[in-house]
């Protein structure tokens, strides 16, 4: 287990990197970048046809790795200078473990907000069924039936870069996992901070299994 840190006033949490492994459900969006936050400081979003890409996230990190939470995360792509690599910026994030929320925010200025999740990720004879709220308030809910596996596993190495008091925060992380093709079903509270992708349709979707991720590298 990686030693702690404390910055003043700040709960400890594990020093970078983490190292995190389990399960997730992906989905590509295309959406207007009008809905989104500004980006981060010296970036732009990319745009597919003046539209920006993004990915939401469902993931559940198990035993073996730093910690073990769940999270549903928005990563939209984006470039600029000085991001040497494939890069993105996550405006809109949940876990259940207030540790990784902390974390998120003390070493890499991701905003992680918590939220409770019900269901599992990994699926089951009707596939795979997830909830998650804030508070009393419903969040997102996302329904996904795995269909075509792909050979190997697939390894991914990129950025992410959020806004930070001295500039933009550039973390470097990278992953390997098995990747299955899959039909995924969103719904977004009408008046929760997601509703930008109400009545929205995913261009892709992938459930993602045996993940090994490493973040702060």
């Amino acid at each position: 287990m990686p030693a702690e840190i404390r910055t003043p006033n700040e709960q400890p949490v594990p020093a970078a990197p983490w190292f995190l492994q389990g399960d997730a459900c992906l989905s590509l969006w295309r959406v207007p970048t009008a809905v989104l936050p500004p980006p981060p400081a010296g970036t732009r979003y990319v745009r597919i046809a003046g539209q920006a890409l993004l990915v939401t996230a469902w993931v559940h990190y198990g035993p073996g790795g730093t910690l073990t939470y769940g999270e549903l995360a928005v990563a939209a792509l984006v470039q600029g200078s000085g991001v040497p690599g494939p890069a993105c910026t996550v405006p809109y994030i949940w876990v259940d473990d207030a540790t990784a929320a902390a974390g998120g925010r003390q070493l890499w200025g991701i905003p992680k907000e918590l939220a409770a999740f019900e269901g599992e990720l990994t699926p089951s004879k009707d596939g795979i069924a997830v909830r998650a709220t804030t508070g009393d308030s419903p969040l997102a809910s996302m329904t996904m039936v795995p269909r075509w596996a792909l050979p190997g596993r697939v390894p991914v190495r990129g950025y992410i870069v959020q806004d930070g008091a001295g500039g933009p925060i550039r973390t470097l992380c990278a992953a390997r996992a098995r990747l299955t093709l899959g039909r995924a079903t969103w719904n977004f509270a009408p008046e929760g901070p997601l509703a930008f992708l109400r009545r929205r349709k995913p261009l892709l979707s992938l459930q993602v299994s045996e993940v090994q991720a490493r973040f702060g590298l």
